[in-house]
């Protein structure tokens, strides 16, 4: 036999389920996925695995472990006793025992689970009554530090001097806005709701005051703007503005939302126009960089105003290690899908402020530029402030069509007002040239009037 000319007639066998079974698996496969997503807007999510190549910093706790997801990390055990001294105190402050609060907690439970899915939660507890007894401690620990960093509620300050100093630390506060560390909404309320006397107000300038992290100036109508957080006849939030968790709540105060609807884009997938612009390259083409007014990520806008050359308004920053790690967290919840801002223009706000920032820094170079334009503050240096925000992270972000529609208006100016472009561009790059040669030009010019008035005069 020539085994050179030889064809392989090996069959393989698939076995498939009977129709019925295949039928069945096929149903009950769609019916969980409906039942996950059904409650996506309330799930407390892990961190999106597209993103999980970015530095693990931004993942786990250094401090306190908030949730299910972290609970039990030896290098977190320090704060558990500090977490039942606050549960104490917001107990003691409420003037209800810690067992009738503990049963508000437990009343909630139930839903609380529903936040997570049973895979994620099997591998922390599947033991109920240990599961309500976290919801409670945390919950009751993160509602009493906001207490104690506002110095509000009244009662006595912090148990322990050692954590007055940590109340404020960038660890703790890190912490608390970490996708992983949350906290479901629904337990919250329950136990807001044996506060009434400070919350929800307390959570309002909370939110207010960790805004300040991300802004220079603290002066704008967005970080004055009061929290839709609107109390029903029975003392709890209408369903319009409930969010997810406290990170949620921070996205929606500074997302900034649009009364038009965004539709969504991933990176890549569709048609993008064909836009590469650096802020320097943007200053060349004659268009102005701006801070903008307004504090919310959304407020990005290429604006015309009848000038030849039109304004690019972006809403400053100030990054740092904190609000870095803040950003990439809230970008993360975008991608999970779980933004509801009674419309979709909420969806991926603060990711098209990143990838738009993004776009703007190729070099050194530009990062100064929008320093100097006064769009970024910074406390990196230049070169770790184009690092974070060339590692990786807007690779795998989606935008929306803002974003697109400023990136579109971009390439028209470039394609209409292509000469225009020529000169300022010319000058742009030459303009110590030309300023020393107009110098040289009237240096000699005014040597000349002065021999033709010797000369005159003689």
């Amino acid at each position: 036999m020539n085994t050179a000319n030889s064809v392989d007639t090996t069959t393989i066998i698939v076995e498939m389920p009977p129709a019925a079974e295949l039928a069945d698996e096929l149903i009950q496969a769609s019916q969980k996925l409906e039942a996950v997503y059904s409650n996506i807007l309330n799930q407390i999510h892990r961190f999106p695995a597209s993103l999980r190549s970015l530095d693990g910093d931004y993942i786990v706790p250094r401090m306190v472990a908030i949730g299910a997801y972290h609970h039990g990390l030896p290098e977190l055990q320090d704060m558990e006793e500090i977490k039942k001294a606050a549960a104490y105190h917001f107990c003691r402050d409420s003037g209800l025992s810690p067992e009738a609060v503990y049963h508000k907690v437990l009343a909630v439970a139930s839903d609380a689970r529903s936040c997570y899915t049973d895979g994620e939660l099997q591998c922390v507890t599947s033991d109920e009554d240990f599961f309500a007894s976290i919801m409670f401690r945390d919950g009751c620990f993160l509602l009493q530090t906001i207490l104690w960093i506002l110095q509000q509620g009244g009662g006595d300050g912090p148990p322990l001097p050692s954590f007055s100093c940590k109340l404020n630390s960038m660890a703790l506060l890190r912490d608390l806005f970490l996708l992983e560390n949350q906290i479901p909404w629904v337990v919250l309320e329950a136990l807001m709701g044996c506060r009434l006397d400070v919350f929800p107000d307390a959570l309002r300038e909370f939110i207010v005051h960790i805004g300040k992290f991300f802004q220079l100036h603290t002066d704008t109508d967005l970080l004055h703007q009061p929290l839709d957080l609107k109390l029903d006849g029975n003392g709890s939030y209408s369903s319009y503005s409930k969010p997810a968790h406290l990170l949620a709540l921070l996205h929606f105060h500074h997302s900034g939302g649009s009364s038009s609807t965004d539709e969504l884009h991933l990176l890549g997938l569709e048609t993008l126009p064909p836009v590469v612009t650096s802020a320097v390259d943007l200053a060349q083409t004659g268009i102005k960089l701006a801070p903008s007014k307004t504090a919310a990520f959304g407020g990005m806008a290429l604006i015309s105003k009848g000038a030849l050359f039109p304004e690019l308004s972006m809403p400053p920053l100030l990054l740092s290690e904190l609000t870095a790690c803040w950003l990439v967290n809230m970008a993360a919840f975008e991608s999970t899908g779980s933004v509801h801002h009674g419309a979709t223009s909420g969806h991926y706000i603060v990711s098209s402020y990143l990838t738009l920032l993004s776009m703007l820094m190729d070099r050194v170079e530009d990062v100064h530029e929008l320093r100097a334009k006064r769009v970024i503050h910074s406390d990196f240096t230049n070169d770790t402030t184009l690092a974070f925000f060339k590692g990786g992270l807007t690779s795998y972000l989606y935008v929306n069509d803002r974003y697109l529609d400023i990136l579109k208006l971009i390439e028209k100016h470039k394609l209409e007002r292509w000469v225009w472009i020529a000169i300022h561009r010319f000058i742009y790059n030459n303009l110590k040239t030309i300023v020393a040669v107009l110098s040289i030009i009237s240096v000699l010019v005014g040597i000349f009037k002065a021999l033709f008035s010797l000369q005159k005069s003689s």
